[in-house]
C-alpha cells in the first residue's frame, strides 16, 4: 500500500508507569517523524569496504503546536501543574491616576506584612514608566505614602502629586486559586507512553486512512522555546523513542498501525 501523510490529529502522552493521561496536543501546524542510524564499515586493503553494520538506531517525532499547552510545558520541565488556593504569589501592576492629587485607590486589596503591604509606589515619567519611588510609612509625608488595607486607599506623599498625575503600584493581591508550574534545576523532562493519531491518504483509492504511532517510551525534549514576532508563538514538540533496558523486554522503538473503524468488533 502507498500513502500520503495528510494530517496530524493529536498527540497523547500517558504516564509510563500508571497509564494516567498527562496531556493531549491537537493543534499541530507541522509534524515530522524522524529516524536514523550510524553505519560502521569493515574495511580491507586500500580502504575497500567489505561489509556494513548499522548501529545506534534512533527514532522520534518533531512538530509545532499552534496552541501553547501548560501541561506539556510541565512535562518539559519535569514538573506537575500545582493548583494553589488562597495564594499571594502573583504580582499585579496598577497604573492609576489621582483625581485630587492626594489619594488613589487600588482595584484589589494588597497583601503582605502589616504596615508594609505595598512597599513602594512610583511617580511616572513622561512615557508613563515608573520613575521616582516613595516608600510606605505609617503616615503620609513629603517623602512617603500611607496605605489603608480595608479601603485599598493610598494616601500619596504630601505636596508631590497634582490632579491627573500617574501613579504605578506593584502589589500582591490574594487569589482564591491559580495554577503554578515549577521549573527546578534538579528536575528534567519526563518520559511517557506517546500515542500519535494522524491521517494517511491511500494513493490508489484516495480515501483517508487513520493511522496511529505508539512509542511505549517517548522521551519528551526539555528544550523550551516560546517566541513570537509578527505571528503568535508556537509550541515546539520533540519526542525521542527509547528502547527498554529491562531484561527480556522488547527493543521496539515504535509501532505504526493503519486501521478502519468499520472493522471494530463489538460482539
Amino acid at each position: 500500500m502507498q500513502y500520503a501523510f495528510k494530517k496530524m490529529r493529536r498527540m497523547r502522552v500517558y504516564d509510563a508507569a500508571t497509564g494516567e493521561h498527562k496531556v493531549t496536543l491537537n493543534q499541530f501546524k507541522t509534524a515530522q517523524f524522524t529516524g536514523s542510524n550510524d553505519t560502521v564499515y569493515a574495511e580491507g586493503a586500500d580502504g575497500a569496504k567489505l561489509a556494513a553494520f548499522e548501529t545506534n538506531k534512533v527514532a522520534g517525532f518533531n512538530g509545532t503546536n499552534g496552541a501553547i499547552d501548560a501541561g506539556f510545558i510541565a512535562l518539559q520541565v519535569g514538573s506537575e501543574p500545582v493548583e494553589v488556593t488562597n495564594g499571594t504569589e502573583i504580582m499585579l501592576r496598577a497604573e492609576l491616576k489621582t483625581t485630587d492629587g492626594t489619594t488613589v485607590v487600588l482595584p484589589h486589596k494588597a497583601t503582605g506584612d502589616e504596615g508594609n503591604e505595598i512597599g513602594f509606589i512610583y511617580a511616572v515619567d513622561k512615557n508613563g514608566q515608573p520613575a521616582k519611588s516613595y516608600p510606605q510609612a505609617a503616615e503620609a509625608s513629603a517623602t512617603a505614602f500611607a496605605f489603608a488595607p480595608t479601603t485599598k486607599t493610598i494616601t500619596l506623599p504630601t505636596g508631590v502629586f497634582k490632579a491627573g498625575d500617574g501613579v504605578v503600584v506593584d502589589y500582591y493581591p490574594k487569589f482564591s486559586k491559580y495554577q503554578r508550574i515549577d521549573n527546578d534545576a534538579d528536575k528534567f523532562s519526563m518520559t511517557g507512553r506517546v500515542i500519535i493519531d494522524a491521517w494517511f491518504t491511500d494513493l490508489c483509492t484516495r480515501e483517508d486512512v487513520p493511522l496511529q504511532v505508539v512509542m511505549e517510551s517517548g522521551k519528551i525534549s526539555g528544550e523550551l522555546d516560546l517566541s513570537f514576532s509578527d505571528q503568535a508563538a508556537v509550541q515546539n514538540v520533540a519526542v525521542e523513542s527509547m528502547a527498554s533496558a529491562c531484561y527480556g523486554a522488547s527493543q521496539n522503538l515504535w509501532k505504526l498501525y493503519t486501521y478502519d473503524e468499520e472493522e471494530i468488533v463489538d460482539t
